[in-house]
Parts: structure tokens; C-alpha cells; sequence
């Protein structure tokens, strides 16, 4: 409810997790950009260009650590000791 309260008082110009999440879930999930256009016309989430630019951004993020460590592990894997 809080980010719903900051995305009002803001114009929607902050960007939001809560917004972003669901245009990515929702990519992700239906692969449909109308969905995401739609939802986000009514404010619900993020546009579709938003969307495109942080799994652009996640990718090049796991690209730079795998060039580091000549190895493609994602983030959310670690060693068990």
C-alpha cells in the first residue's frame, strides 16, 4: 500500500519494485507486451520499455561476473559447504 501511496504522490515518476515486478511477471509469464501496455495505462505497472531495460541491465550484470570468473552461474545459486 505504501508503494501504491509514493507512485501517487510522485506522478508515477519514481520507479517503483512493486511496478516493475509485475510488468516483468507478467512478461515473463504471458510474454504479452498488450497486457503490459494495458496495465500499465491504468498505472497497475511499469511500461514495456521499462521492463525491456532491467532484464537488458540483469543480463549484462551476470555477463560482467561471468567474464570475471569464465563461468555463467546465476546470482542465486551459491556453494554448500
Amino acid at each position: 500500500m505504501s508503494q501504491d501511496i509514493l507512485n501517487c504522490t510522485s506522478h508515477g515518476q519514481m520507479k517503483l519494485s512493486k511496478y516493475v515486478a509485475l510488468a516483468m511477471t507478467v512478461r515473463h509469464t504471458t510474454g504479452s507486451k498488450q497486457l503490459i501496455t494495458l496495465l500499465n495505462s491504468i498505472g497497475h505497472c511499469a511500461s514495456y520499455n521499462e521492463v525491456e531495460s532491467v532484464d537488458t541491465s540483469l543480463v549484462k550484470g551476470i555477463l560482467a561476473k561471468s567474464q570475471e570468473t569464465n563461468l555463467v552461474v546465476p546470482s542465486n545459486i551459491c556453494r554448500v559447504r
